[in-house]
């Protein structure tokens, strides 16, 4: 009888610890880092698309790439390449078809051809654009910002140069503004041609007819 009440309990110690068996530990797998970090000299990429941001302090050229975001800490040549969030350049920016999700900066003069912006767009120097839309905020410390075929919604244009010398937005072809013009320095010129649209108000400054343009430019060349 001793016998088999033993063999009872030894059987209910023995479906409790299975019960309560200990899950063996899952360990997570390593994370891949999803920055790139280029510390010697100028990069040239072509054809990448791995799925990594990108920084570096040196100039970056990017031919047919895409990056969820870039930090350049000198000039940059972006050819149909995306970048899908922030990208901030130290100096000049050049964009060739070219596509970018994220706000913008740039530390120097910007030229962009067919290029697409959706978000704000910050620049430290001249603005050259051709073909290009500017979904966000167009802003910069510029004497000159010249648009040809530009679709833009709003350009506020910081004051830079001596008190003196105007600052011009010229803009040509079937550019069209939807919002405002605004002129922080209130010494703005806006250059039109016949078939420019500002849907909004310019503000800070008033608008010429094209032809008032090389006489205002050399008039500035003069004064510095």
């Amino acid at each position: 009888m001793r016998s088999a009440t033993s063999l009872f309990v030894l059987m209910i110690l023995l479906v409790s610890c299975r019960a309560h068996k200990i899950q063996p530990t899952v360990e997570e797998p390593l994370q891949v880092p999803q920055v790139l970090v280029l510390s010697v000299g100028a990069a040239d990429l072509r054809d990448l698309d791995e799925g990594k941001s990108i920084v570096t302090h040196d100039q970056l050229g990017a031919d047919r790439c895409h990056f969820p975001s870039l930090q350049i800490g000198k000039d940059a040549w972006l050819h149909a390449t995306t970048v899908d969030g922030r990208l901030t350049i130290g100096g000049e920016g050049r964009f060739y078809g070219a596509k970018v999700g994220g706000e913008v900066c740039v530390g120097d003069d910007l030229f962009a051809c067919h290029s697409h912006f959706y978000e704000a767009v910050h620049v430290e120097g001249d603005v050259t654009a051709v073909d290009t839309h500017f979904n966000g905020l167009l802003c910069a410390t510029a004497e000159i910002i010249d648009l040809t075929d530009v679709r833009a919604q709003s350009i506020y244009v910081k004051a830079t140069g001596p008190y003196y010398d105007k600052q011009l937005v010229y803009i040509k072809g079937n550019t069209c503004i939807a919002g405002d013009i605004t002129f922080e320095s209130e010494r703005g010129r806006v250059i039109f041609d016949i078939h420019t649209r500002v849907e909004g108000t310019i503000k800070g400054g008033h608008a010429l007819p094209s032809y008032e343009c090389d006489r205002i430019i050399l008039e500035s060349n003069r004064s510095h």
